[in-house]
């Protein structure tokens, strides 16, 4: 007797017994581990201290509370448009239900995918500074944007209150309007500081000083960050504020064995950060954007209901006023009584208009 007949008359009696017509059939409704949420970080990474961390995590929290799976990639830093269709493109192809991208190159490829793929929700991130007026970018796309500015104002005006040398300073990672809308919030709230208490601190990286912005020209390079750090702090500045992504981790990192040497974090509470231990005593601030619980809502409710969310509401922007934006709280480093009394005024005067936030335009 043959192999084939041996497997044959062994596996007869099993097929006798199921038959034929017991073939797995397809469920109405898929289960959550049918759903598949899938991250296109921006090229700072997965743990950038900032946004992609942040996206990431929510959709660690959702593989967990959700019960789903999760696919990511993270784009190279010179990745140019072509490219990043393709990687958004290829989530799709991929079979991910719910796609999450970051930053501020991968908007026209996202917009341009969720267009072509309506039964796919996406959720674009951070990618530039609120409009006044915002439309719908697509049904299916909830586009988070966040006003940093509102934050950076309150971070310059407590660097200035915290500055003993009267000189602080600011660096960024590209121009582009989202990063120089901190910046520009930053100095802002310096300028204000000098108004109120009629001092005359200076902010360093910024125009007035040098003859323009300063930035990096990259999101990864913490050594780039740790060099302009030095020098800012060799020029006598000893509060600094990296709009830098990753790379921002270099500032604190250029504060070691400096005592009286302090950073303001930017996008996530550096201060919580345990890869940061070796220098959390320098982190004075930071300026948060809540980027993981709207990224989490919006797989949720993909979960439950298979769509995005109403299009009428998917255009979120991040302020004080709704908790989107924030400054954390005095931990470490003493905050001035200076700018502890003047917080909350300065609060309302952003939420009010009275104090106008900064949208990273060049003019």
């Amino acid at each position: 007797m043959t192999f084939f007949s041996k497997f044959t008359l062994a596996i007869l009696p099993a097929l006798m017994l199921s038959g034929c017509s017991n073939l797995p059939t397809e469920s109405a409704t898929p289960t959550p581990a049918a759903f598949t949420a899938c991250l296109v970080a921006s090229a700072s990474g997965l743990t950038d201290g900032g946004v992609n961390e942040s996206a990431y995590s929510a959709i660690k929290e959702a593989v967990v509370s959700l019960g789903i799976a999760k696919q990511q990639t993270v784009l190279h830093e010179k990745s140019g448009p072509n490219s990043i269709y393709k990687s958004v493109n290829l989530m799709v192809r991929r079979g991910c239900n719910v796609v999450i991208a970051t930053g501020d190159k991968v908007r026209s490829a996202v917009v341009k995918v969720a267009r072509a793929n309506p039964d796919i929700a996406f959720v674009l991130v951070d990618d530039a500074v609120p409009s006044e007026v915002a439309h719908p970018l697509a049904n299916n796309l909830k586009h988070l944007t966040f006003d940093a500015g509102q934050s950076a104002i309150l971070a310059g005006y407590l660097a200035a209150a915290n500055s003993k040398t009267g000189l602080v300073a600011t660096f960024g990672s590209y121009d582009t309007p989202a990063v120089r809308a901190s910046m520009q919030g930053f100095a802002e709230g310096v300028q204000l500081f000098n108004n109120d208490a009629d001092t005359d601190v200076v902010v360093l990286g910024a125009p007035g000083v040098a003859s323009e912005w300063k930035f990096l020209g990259t999101a990864t390079d913490q050594r780039a960050a740790k060099s302009a750090t030095a020098a800012f702090l060799a020029d006598g500045a000893d509060v600094i504020y990296p709009v830098a992504g990753a790379a921002g981790v270099g500032a604190g990192l250029a504060t070691v064995g400096k005592a009286d040497a302090f950073v303001i974090g930017c996008d996530r509470d550096w201060f919580m950060d345990t890869d940061n231990l070796a220098w959390r005593s320098h982190v004075l601030a930071s300026t948060v954007k809540q980027v993981s619980r709207p990224v989490l809502e919006a797989i949720r409710l993909f979960v439950d209901n298979q769509k995005v969310g109403d299009p009428l509401s998917n255009e979120f922007a991040g302020t004080l006023a709704n908790g989107g934006v924030s400054l954390t709280a005095e931990r470490a480093v003493a905050f001035s009584p200076l700018f502890t009394s003047a917080r909350s005024n300065l609060i309302s005067g952003i939420n009010s208009g009275e104090i106008p936030t900064p949208k990273g335009l060049t003019k």
